[in-house]
């Protein structure tokens, strides 16, 4: 890395940009059923979930959330250092991203250590402060920056990992298990460090981590034995001297500054130290092994819970709450959202994470140690719905259930349902479990698990576990559940279905046999049930392994009338025969069409009641290029999809592995917008699933950072023009976006005229909605005044529809 100087005037301008594209964008916080770390500040305390930063001011009962949407430079924070001395927060990303989060709220990007051409990990290990620097250990070595001029003052790339930093009395220390060989290493602060040469050793052995105390101290942890020692420099002689402390202290937390010295925590005080000086305070017993934070004064502190902070006296031996526990409202427990669901009214949209599978990069793989995460998000509200205490029988989940001292879910969650006669009840496939059955307990508050279907209760096979991949309901209200091995589904009849999850016997089920030749044990299983027509479809995302057609003849719980065909290749319109790696994702749009996500794209089946017929034909969709010929590309074509869905309109959203989000056209001859890292907030090109709300024009996106949300220009379309309303209006100078007029129906004409009649703007409504740019026919910025709104299913009339007016200010 050379030496370089911020471009705080590039950098400013560039959050701008993100600004104005995220207007209409908006980001669910995440909290995680844990605090990972708080400080307090001297107006604030801050606390951290899951990489994602809240904050608390007890003097106006202000909370709130940071991401990438208001104040934030990136995504998922590793680390957060505060430097009491020059009041800001130091935020640390995973990709090695910094920003300073000051106290009067300003925010300054440092992108050079993520923006560099180092080829080795960019990890930050710690942060430390002194003579107007920040010391910044990474993984490849070094970076001191100035938090005056906010620019690299100085770089050391070792290609070996600085574990720990500090400036100490016009010196630079560091220390990394390889590069300074179990020392910690000093040099004064004026020297170059192009090398580890450069460096003096003042001693070493058995340590895990150090803290600058003042000019001569140093706090540092035992590696073997955990405790705190602290040693005296003598920079002269380049040597250090123990300090008897008297008392043993073992810790594992991190030595912070406060007001008026350092403090850190053992299992059962509080050290405050103060040079070679420790006064210790007994926490009470239960404040312990938790997360704590002081600041202005030692005789309170701010305590991390699970489920929030809360503040203690504790100058007595038991302690009083001073404020009691708070945390942000409206927040997600789902940051890896792998699905989407809605319930069957379309009200409430089920996210939840995905754990297992093949060929998904955001999933983290089987058995992995991640519990259930579910939220239902209804209007502007998010629920937390996950269970919190689950039955175990597989070793994996007994295993992480005792590792982590809870009841968790665990075993991989792999898809949901919710029960169509009951909207506080819903179903969740695990990959190791079963499924599980959960409703909520009006008394506590929380989802509890009522039943759970396995081999001993339903004709799902165990094999290695119970290996249940996908679940849902047929037009009849009838439960299927796909699973790895054995039979591919099991279906539990609508009356069954409705007695007492407990009672459930394995003769209640009716087991759909194996069909085809597909390789059973994938762990990606994808299925539809048409709403359109009598077909189900599914695939295992098996390498050239296609889908499965289903024709149940609307009898679905009597399979001996089934026709079933496997669809290994296919033949398009064109007549070519066309053999995709991977099936993905199946929907059904608003004409009864099928379309199929592939890990090249998608193609429709067109009438989905041929798809047992072997001569039916795939259409493989295409985009004219409309450069003047008569070229045309396969729609998406190299791209993998992970998810679909349709909105208002119609129209189809497809999330990709690797380049974003697109809106295509209901018959997919157009891609209308794409979303990715560059023009959206999206915190990567792959997104994990996309849904959209049908009551209105939100479209939701799963990303492996979370939910976002954000406005398309498509709603519902309406049965009159009686709720018919422009919005903003007036339009003020400052106001440079579209108008958006809602309320219509499906395919509205509309024009926009000025007072005269004369037409300054004719469009067509997508669904419910239109938009009008606020310019007149000749594309300049509509005059002063008022402006009128028709709106008619009508080609050619002006007059006949519902009438609004907007109000243009200049």
């Amino acid at each position: 890395m050379t030496k370089k100087t911020l471009a705080i005037l590039a950098t400013l301008l560039g959050a701008v940009g993100i600004a104005s594209a995220a207007e209409s964008w908006y980001k669910y916080p995440i909290f995680a059923d844990r605090i990972d770390d708080i400080v307090e500040t001297s107006d604030k305390v801050y606390y951290l979930s899951d990489g994602n930063l809240f904050s608390f001011r007890e003097d106006d009962n202000e909370s709130y959330a940071y991401n990438l949407l208001n104040k934030l430079y990136d995504n998922y924070i590793t680390g957060i250092y505060y430097n009491p001395a020059k009041k800001y927060l130091t935020l640390t990303y995973e990709n090695g991203n910094i920003d300073l989060l000051f106290d009067d709220g300003r925010v300054i990007n440092l992108p050079e250590i993520k923006d560099s051409d180092i080829s080795e990990s960019k990890k930050i290990n710690h942060v430390a402060f002194g003579d107007g620097m920040i010391a910044v250990a990474t993984d490849f070595g070094f970076v001191l920056y100035s938090d005056e001029r906010f620019e690299v003052i100085e770089s050391g790339i070792y290609n070996k990992a600085i574990n720990c930093i500090g400036i100490m009395n016009g010196h630079l220390l560091i220390y990394g298990h390889s590069a300074t060989a179990f020392k910690v290493m000093a040099s004064p602060l004026d020297m170059r460090h192009n090398s580890i040469e450069k460096f003096f050793s003042v001693g070493g052995w058995g340590i895990r981590k150090f803290t600058v105390l003042d000019d001569e101290h140093l706090a540092i942890r035992d590696n073997t034995s955990n405790e705190l020692v602290i040693r005296r420099v003598d920079f002269r002689l380049k040597k250090w001297y123990p300090v008897d402390l008297g008392d043993k202290y073992e810790y594992d937390y991190p030595v912070r500054e406060y007001n008026d010295g350092h403090y850190t925590v053992t299992a059962d005080k509080l050290l405050l130290i103060n040079g070679a000086e420790i006064t210790e305070k007994t926490l009470p017993e239960e404040l312990r092994e938790k997360k704590i934070a002081i600041f202005n004064n030692t005789a309170q502190a701010w305590i991390g819970e699970d489920d929030g902070i809360i503040k203690y006296d504790i100058s007595a031996s038991a302690p009083s709450v001073l404020y009691d526990k708070m945390l942000y409202n409206n927040v997600s427990t789902d940051r890896r959202v792998g699905y989407m669901k809605w319930s069957p009214d379309r009200d409430r949209l089920y996210i939840s994470n995905m754990e297992v599978s093949v060929y998904r990069n955001y999933a983290l793989g089987e058995g992995s140690k991640n519990y259930q995460t579910t939220n239902i998000i209804q209007g502007n509200s998010v629920r937390d719905v996950s269970l919190k205490n689950a039955s175990a029988d597989h070793k994996y989940s007994i295993n992480y259930q005792e590792e982590f001292n809870n009841k968790r879910m665990y075993g991989d969650p792999t898809w949901m349902a919710e029960d169509p006669d009951d909207p506080e009840k819903y179903y969740l496939a695990n990959h190791f479990e079963g499924v599980y059955v959960m409703k909520l307990n009006h008394e506590t508050g929380d989802y509890e698990e009522i039943g759970k279907f396995t081999s001993e209760n339903s004709t799902i096979t165990d094999n290695w576990g119970q290996r249940t991949m996908w679940v849902d309901t047929d037009p009849e209200g009838n439960l299927w559940v796909g699973y790895q091995f054995g039979d591919v589904f099991s279906i539990l009849p609508a009356d069954k279905r409705r007695k007492d999850p407990k009672t459930i016997t394995k003769s209640d089920w009716v087991a759909h046999s194996k069909l085809g030749d597909l390789d059973y044990r994938h762990k990606d299983l994808e299925a539809l049930i048409c709403r359109k027509s009598n077909m189900v479809f599914y695939a295992f995302g098996c390498y050239d392994d296609g889908f499965v057609a289903i024709d149940t003849k609307g009898t679905y719980t009597n399979t001996n009338d089934d026709v079933v065909y496997h669809w290994p290749k296919f033949t398009d319109q064109d007549g070519n025969v066309v053999v995709f790696n991977r099936v993905t994702f199946f929907i059904e749009d608003n004409r009864g069409c099928v379309w199929v996500g592939t890990s090249s794209g998608v193609f429709e089946i067109t009438n989905p009641a041929d798809a047992t017929n072997p001569d039916m034909r795939i259409r493989r969709i295409k985009v004219p290029r409309n450069d003047g010929t008569n070229y045309a590309d396969y729609l998406l074509d190299g791209e993998m999809v992970n998810y679909m869905c349709l909105d208002p309109a119609g129209r189809k959203w497809v999330a990709t592995e690797a380049s974003g989000l697109f809106l295509v056209s209901e018959t997919g001859d157009a891609i209308l917008r794409h979303y990715d890292m560059d023009n959206s907030p999206l915190p990567s090109n792959s997104v994990c699933a996309v849904e959209c709300d049908h009551h209105d024009n939100t479209v939701y996106v799963g990303t492996s950072q979370g939910t976002y949300s954000f406005k398309s220009d498509a709603s519902p379309g309406m049965s009159d023009y009686s709720e018919i309303y422009a919005y903003p209006n007036p339009v003020r100078p400052e106001f440079s976006g579209e108008v958006t007029i809602t309320g219509l129906m499906d395919s509205s004409v509309v024009k926009i005229t000025d007072t005269s009649g004369s037409v300054v703007y004719e469009t067509r409504s997508e669904g419910g909605m239109a938009t009008w740019d606020v310019c007149d026919a000749s594309g300049k910025r509509a005059k002063s005044g008022v402006y009128y709104v028709y709106a008619s299913r009508n080609d050619g009339s002006t007059s006949s529809g519902a009438v609004t007016k907007i109000l243009v200010i200049n």
